[in-house]
Order: structure tokens, then C-alpha cells, then sequence
């Protein structure tokens, strides 16, 4: 029995150690299955790191593209505004040598009234155009303001002048420009 009992504790020693053993290589594969996920998580961190970079990098150059289009863009508005521009300009010259042309056809009866008068006054014969686009300064209205002034003071004057007898020499036949057309009659 003593035998039965010294090889029940041998066996059951056995069967610890072994227990032991397959308790040490589950504990060191369970240790190896650790380590390789650690590692595999710090790879998998290093490729998301990786990641990370490019999309970073690739920010970069969006934000550049971004930036490149925007100057271009600009730089069409720049040359539409110009053109704009330019076109306007162009449509107020037209406008404006139009009003020019209204303005003229308005002063040419008068033109022609001064035109007249002049050839039965004997005077040298002149035509004059005028611009009216220039808005008159303070010191030229005040100029013109003065003239308006004497030019009634004069014409009270001789509306209050008495008057004299008209010699018959002081008449039309005096003018040159008179003379000159009744010769070629």
C-alpha cells in the first residue's frame, strides 16, 4: 500500500507538474499574444500616424490649390471690372458727342441769327462753336454777375439819353458789307 501511495503521489506529481507546464505555456502564449498586440498597436499607431501626415501634407497643398484659384479668380473679376469700365467709358463718349450734337442743333438757329446780323452789320464774318461741358468757377460767375450789372447801367443810360438828329449819311449805305453786295448787283 505504501507502494500504491508512493506512486499515487508520483503520478499525482506528475500530473501537477504537468498541469504546471501546460499552465506555464498558456501563460507565455497567452504573454506572446500580448506582446504581438502591443506591437501590432503601435505599428497600427504608426500607420495612423503615417496617415495623419499625409492628411496633413494633403491639407497643405488643398489650402494652396485653394489660395492659387482664388488669386486667378481675382484676376478675372480685375479684368472684367476694366472691361466694364472701359465699355462705359466708350458709351459716354458716344452719349456725350450726342449731346453735343443736340446742344448744336439748338444753337444753330441762333447761329445763323448772329450769322445774319453780322452780314447786314458789315462785321467780319464769324462762326463760333462753344463747348458747354464746363461747369462755370465761382470767380467766372461773379465776373459774368458784374458784366450782366454794367451792361444794364449802360442800357439805362442810353435808354435815358436823349436823342439827336440822324443825318441821312448815317444809314445803311455806310456799311462796307452793303457797298460791297449792291456791286454785284
Amino acid at each position: 500500500m505504501n507502494q500504491m501511495i508512493g506512486q499515487g503521489y508520483s503520478t499525482a506529481f506528475d500530473k501537477a507538474n504537468q498541469a504546471q507546464q501546460f499552465g506555464a505555456n498558456l501563460g507565455l502564449q497567452g504573454l506572446q499574444a500580448g506582446q504581438q498586440g502591443v506591437q501590432g498597436a503601435v505599428g497600427a499607431g504608426q500607420y495612423g500616424l503615417q496617415g495623419l501626415g499625409q492628411a496633413g501634407a494633403s491639407a497643405g497643398t488643398l489650402g494652396q490649390l485653394g489660395q492659387t484659384q482664388f488669386g486667378q479668380e481675382q484676376a478675372a473679376n480685375q479684368a472684367m471690372v476694366s472691361a466694364g469700365t472701359q465699355q462705359q467709358q466708350l458709351q459716354q463718349k458716344g452719349l456725350d458727342a450726342a449731346y453735343q450734337q443736340y446742344q448744336a442743333q439748338l444753337n444753330y438757329p441762333y447761329q445763323q441769327l448772329g450769322f445774319m446780323s453780322d452780314l447786314l452789320r458789315g462785321l467780319p464774318l464769324t462762326q463760333q462753336s462753344q463747348s458747354i461741358y464746363q461747369n462755370p468757377s465761382m470767380i467766372s460767375q461773379a465776373a459774368g454777375i458784374g458784366t450782366a450789372g454794367m451792361g444794364l447801367y449802360g442800357m439805362n443810360k442810353m435808354m435815358n439819353a436823349k436823342g439827336g438828329q440822324i443825318k441821312e449819311s448815317d444809314g445803311l449805305d455806310t456799311l462796307g458789307m452793303y457797298n460791297a453786295m449792291k456791286e454785284y448787283q
